[in-house]
């Protein structure tokens, strides 16, 4: 655990000088999802400022996952592929490559939020499957690019990783929901009894 938190540490260090491509990419999307917001798309149309708010959230983290994974890495020499479903997690886990394992941790944590703020963000995305789906086209297009470009490897563990993590950012969301809901009916419920009382 405490080899994982010094790799974290250099991860950090390594990738700081990427905030302010990660801030200009987020604010071009801001405005994109400010038309989307005039033109009635966005699930507060009532709401500007929450809206707003929601789409930078969202804009600041799909620039974070274009930064992270395709911004500054330089061309290298073949081209590496593996279509071979859990070979990093074996390695990472089986072998105790802690390397692996921070890639692994990173794949997940960094798609939580896309998970998360689609939904709160757009009308169109309530159900788990357009989140499912579109986290997954967003890892397939990063991990081609990847490829393709010689600027890392594809690798399907990455999207298998990358899905889990929109998932539990969709999980998150909708837990929120339901909660959010049980506690209104419950006041609602409470007030009609208390009615009833009187």
């Amino acid at each position: 655990m405490k080899e994982l938190l010094i790799y974290a540490q250099a991860y950090i260090r390594l990738n700081i000088q990427r905030v302010i491509p990660i801030l200009v990419i987020g604010l071009l999307l801001e405005g994109i999802f400010w038309l989307l917001m005039k033109k009635g798309y966005t699930r507060y149309d009532d709401k500007p400022c929450k809206s707003l708010i929601c789409g930078l959230l969202l804009s600041l983290e799909v620039g974070f996952i274009f930064v992270m994974t395709l911004y500054g890495r330089s061309p290298g020499g073949e081209r590496k592929v593996s279509f071979l479903p859990f070979e990093s997690y074996v390695k990472a886990f089986g072998q105790g490559n802690v390397e692996i394992q921070l890639q692994i941790i990173m794949n997940v944590l960094m798609f939580v939020l896309l998970g998360a703020m689609p939904p709160l963000c757009f009308k169109h995305f309530e159900k788990n499957k357009e989140v499912v789906l579109t986290a997954f086209m967003i890892s397939i297009l990063i991990e081609t690019t990847q490829g393709v470009m010689h600027i890392g490897m594809f690798e399907v563990d990455d999207m298998l990783g990358n899905v889990l993590g929109a998932e539990i950012g969709f999980g998150a969301y909708y837990f929120a929901t339901w909660l959010k809901k049980r506690s209104l009916s419950s006041s609602d419920s409470s007030k009609n009894t208390s009615a009833f009382s009187l």
